[in-house]
Protein backbone atom coordinates (compact mmCIF):
# COMPACT_ATOMS: atom_id res chain seq x y z
CA UNK A 1 0.00 0.00 0.00
CA UNK A 2 2.78 2.42 0.95
CA UNK A 3 4.70 1.61 -2.24
CA UNK A 4 1.54 2.26 -4.30
CA UNK A 5 1.01 5.61 -2.58
CA UNK A 6 4.68 6.30 -3.15
CA UNK A 7 4.28 5.78 -6.92
CA UNK A 8 1.16 7.95 -6.97
CA UNK A 9 2.92 10.70 -5.04
CA UNK A 10 5.89 10.34 -7.35
CA UNK A 11 3.78 10.57 -10.50
CA UNK A 12 2.25 13.81 -9.23
CA UNK A 13 5.37 15.44 -7.81
CA UNK A 14 8.47 13.76 -9.32
CA UNK A 15 9.45 12.85 -12.84
CA UNK A 16 11.93 10.93 -14.99
CA UNK A 17 14.23 8.24 -13.68
CA UNK A 18 13.65 9.08 -10.00
CA UNK A 19 11.16 6.14 -9.57
CA UNK A 20 13.77 3.80 -8.09
CA UNK A 21 14.79 6.44 -5.57
CA UNK A 22 11.11 6.90 -4.73
CA UNK A 23 10.56 3.19 -4.11
CA UNK A 24 13.64 2.96 -1.91
CA UNK A 25 12.88 6.05 0.21
CA UNK A 26 9.19 5.39 0.79
CA UNK A 27 6.32 7.85 0.79
CA UNK A 28 7.62 10.17 3.49
CA UNK A 29 11.02 10.40 1.85
CA UNK A 30 9.50 11.08 -1.57
CA UNK A 31 7.22 13.82 -0.31
CA UNK A 32 10.19 15.43 1.41
CA UNK A 33 12.37 15.05 -1.66
CA UNK A 34 9.76 16.43 -4.05
CA UNK A 35 8.92 19.26 -1.67
CA UNK A 36 12.57 20.28 -1.62
CA UNK A 37 12.68 20.14 -5.41
CA UNK A 38 9.59 22.37 -5.76
CA UNK A 39 11.02 24.82 -3.21
CA UNK A 40 14.30 24.91 -5.12
CA UNK A 41 12.45 25.62 -8.38
CA UNK A 42 10.47 28.44 -6.77
CA UNK A 43 13.66 29.86 -5.28
CA UNK A 44 15.35 29.88 -8.69
CA UNK A 45 12.28 31.59 -10.16
CA UNK A 46 12.38 34.30 -7.50
CA UNK A 47 16.09 34.88 -8.13
CA UNK A 48 15.50 35.13 -11.88
CA UNK A 49 12.72 37.66 -11.36
CA UNK A 50 14.99 39.64 -9.07
CA UNK A 51 17.77 39.73 -11.67
CA UNK A 52 15.31 40.82 -14.39
CA UNK A 53 13.99 43.61 -12.15
CA UNK A 54 17.50 44.90 -11.45
CA UNK A 55 18.42 44.81 -15.15
CA UNK A 56 15.22 46.68 -16.07
CA UNK A 57 16.02 49.36 -13.50
CA UNK A 58 19.55 49.74 -14.90
CA UNK A 59 18.18 50.11 -18.45
CA UNK A 60 15.76 52.85 -17.31
CA UNK A 61 18.60 54.73 -15.59
CA UNK A 62 20.88 54.46 -18.63
CA UNK A 63 18.16 55.61 -21.03
CA UNK A 64 17.43 58.62 -18.83
CA UNK A 65 21.13 59.48 -18.60
CA UNK A 66 21.56 59.24 -22.38
CA UNK A 67 18.53 61.46 -22.97
CA UNK A 68 19.85 64.04 -20.52
CA UNK A 69 23.28 63.98 -22.17
CA UNK A 70 21.77 64.54 -25.61
CA UNK A 71 19.76 67.52 -24.36
CA UNK A 72 22.86 68.98 -22.70
CA UNK A 73 24.75 68.65 -26.01
CA UNK A 74 21.92 70.31 -27.97
CA UNK A 75 21.75 73.19 -25.49
CA UNK A 76 25.53 73.68 -25.72
CA UNK A 77 25.35 73.71 -29.52
CA UNK A 78 22.53 76.25 -29.41
CA UNK A 79 24.60 78.44 -27.06
CA UNK A 80 27.50 78.27 -29.53
CA UNK A 81 25.17 79.23 -32.41
CA UNK A 82 23.88 82.28 -30.58
CA UNK A 83 27.40 83.38 -29.63
CA UNK A 84 28.37 83.17 -33.31
CA UNK A 85 25.34 85.27 -34.18
CA UNK A 86 26.33 87.79 -31.52
CA UNK A 87 29.83 88.08 -32.97
CA UNK A 88 28.47 88.39 -36.51
CA UNK A 89 26.02 91.11 -35.41
CA UNK A 90 28.85 93.04 -33.79
CA UNK A 91 30.93 92.83 -36.97
CA UNK A 92 27.91 93.85 -39.07
CA UNK A 93 27.34 96.92 -36.90
CA UNK A 94 30.99 97.95 -37.35
CA UNK A 95 30.55 97.74 -41.12
CA UNK A 96 27.28 99.71 -41.12
CA UNK A 97 27.95 102.69 -38.86
CA UNK A 98 26.48 101.05 -35.77
CA UNK A 99 23.30 99.76 -37.41
CA UNK A 100 22.12 96.19 -36.98
CA UNK A 101 20.54 94.19 -39.84
CA UNK A 102 16.83 94.06 -40.56
CA UNK A 103 16.98 90.29 -40.25
CA UNK A 104 19.50 87.63 -39.29
CA UNK A 105 19.48 86.44 -42.89
CA UNK A 106 21.86 89.32 -43.67
CA UNK A 107 24.51 87.49 -41.65
CA UNK A 108 24.74 84.73 -44.26
CA UNK A 109 27.15 86.90 -46.26
CA UNK A 110 30.67 85.40 -46.32
CA UNK A 111 32.02 88.42 -44.44
CA UNK A 112 30.50 87.21 -41.17
CA UNK A 113 31.31 84.10 -39.09
CA UNK A 114 27.89 82.50 -39.18
CA UNK A 115 26.72 79.88 -41.63
CA UNK A 116 23.16 78.73 -42.11
CA UNK A 117 23.65 76.04 -39.44
CA UNK A 118 24.17 78.78 -36.85
CA UNK A 119 20.73 80.18 -37.67
CA UNK A 120 18.92 77.07 -36.43
CA UNK A 121 18.69 75.73 -32.91
CA UNK A 122 19.56 71.99 -32.93
CA UNK A 123 16.47 71.31 -30.85
CA UNK A 124 14.18 73.01 -33.37
CA UNK A 125 13.50 70.16 -35.77
CA UNK A 126 13.38 67.60 -32.95
CA UNK A 127 10.72 69.60 -31.10
CA UNK A 128 8.71 70.18 -34.30
CA UNK A 129 7.57 73.59 -33.10
CA UNK A 130 6.94 75.24 -36.45
CA UNK A 131 9.12 77.11 -38.95
CA UNK A 132 10.71 79.62 -36.53
CA UNK A 133 13.95 78.61 -34.85
CA UNK A 134 15.09 81.87 -33.24
CA UNK A 135 13.43 85.21 -32.58
CA UNK A 136 15.49 88.26 -33.54
CA UNK A 137 14.92 91.59 -31.80
CA UNK A 138 15.13 94.19 -34.55
CA UNK A 139 15.61 97.84 -33.71
CA UNK A 140 18.31 97.89 -31.04
CA UNK A 141 21.22 100.25 -31.78
CA UNK A 142 24.46 98.52 -32.65
CA UNK A 143 26.30 100.26 -29.83
CA UNK A 144 23.90 98.84 -27.23
CA UNK A 145 26.02 97.37 -24.43
CA UNK A 146 23.38 96.88 -21.78
CA UNK A 147 22.17 93.28 -21.20
CA UNK A 148 19.29 93.79 -23.63
CA UNK A 149 17.78 90.79 -25.41
CA UNK A 150 18.82 90.53 -29.03
CA UNK A 151 17.80 86.97 -29.99
CA UNK A 152 16.36 83.88 -28.28
CA UNK A 153 14.89 80.43 -28.86
CA UNK A 154 11.50 80.65 -30.54
CA UNK A 155 10.05 77.92 -28.32
CA UNK A 156 10.78 76.53 -24.84
CA UNK A 157 10.26 73.06 -26.33
CA UNK A 158 13.67 73.34 -27.98
CA UNK A 159 15.29 72.63 -24.61
CA UNK A 160 12.68 70.89 -22.51
CA UNK A 161 11.03 73.92 -20.93
CA UNK A 162 13.60 76.71 -21.24
CA UNK A 163 15.30 79.02 -23.73
CA UNK A 164 18.76 80.22 -24.59
CA UNK A 165 18.94 84.00 -24.85
CA UNK A 166 21.55 86.15 -26.65
CA UNK A 167 22.09 89.54 -25.06
CA UNK A 168 23.42 92.67 -26.74
CA UNK A 169 26.66 92.53 -24.74
CA UNK A 170 27.45 89.16 -26.40
CA UNK A 171 26.79 86.68 -23.62
CA UNK A 172 24.26 83.84 -23.82
CA UNK A 173 22.22 82.59 -20.87
CA UNK A 174 19.75 79.76 -20.36
CA UNK A 175 16.45 80.61 -18.65
CA UNK A 176 13.50 78.50 -17.61
CA UNK A 177 10.26 79.55 -19.28
CA UNK A 178 8.91 81.30 -16.19
CA UNK A 179 12.13 83.31 -15.77
CA UNK A 180 12.26 84.06 -19.48
CA UNK A 181 8.71 85.43 -19.57
CA UNK A 182 9.55 87.83 -16.75
CA UNK A 183 12.81 88.80 -18.46
CA UNK A 184 11.10 89.43 -21.80
CA UNK A 185 8.29 91.42 -20.22
CA UNK A 186 10.76 93.68 -18.41
CA UNK A 187 12.66 94.15 -21.66
CA UNK A 188 9.54 95.01 -23.66
CA UNK A 189 8.36 97.43 -20.99
CA UNK A 190 11.50 99.43 -21.72
CA UNK A 191 12.03 98.86 -25.45
CA UNK A 192 8.66 97.88 -26.93
CA UNK A 193 8.21 101.13 -28.84
CA UNK A 194 11.65 100.73 -30.45
CA UNK A 195 11.95 97.06 -31.35
CA UNK A 196 10.20 94.41 -33.41
CA UNK A 197 10.34 90.68 -32.73
CA UNK A 198 11.19 88.91 -36.00
CA UNK A 199 10.83 85.10 -36.21
CA UNK A 200 13.73 83.51 -38.05
CA UNK A 201 12.08 80.88 -40.22
CA UNK A 202 13.99 77.81 -41.37
CA UNK A 203 12.72 76.24 -44.64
Amino acid sequence: MQATMCRIAHSENCRGNEVDSCNQKGLVGVESYCGRKEASTLDRGRKTCGVITVLAAIVVILVGACSSSRETARRARCTSNLKQLGLALHMYSLDHNGALPESLGALLAPDYPSGSEALECPGHRIAGTGPASYIYVRGLPGEETQPSIIAYDASPDHHGGGRNVLFADGHVGYHTEDDFELLLQDFLDEYESRVTLIPLEIP
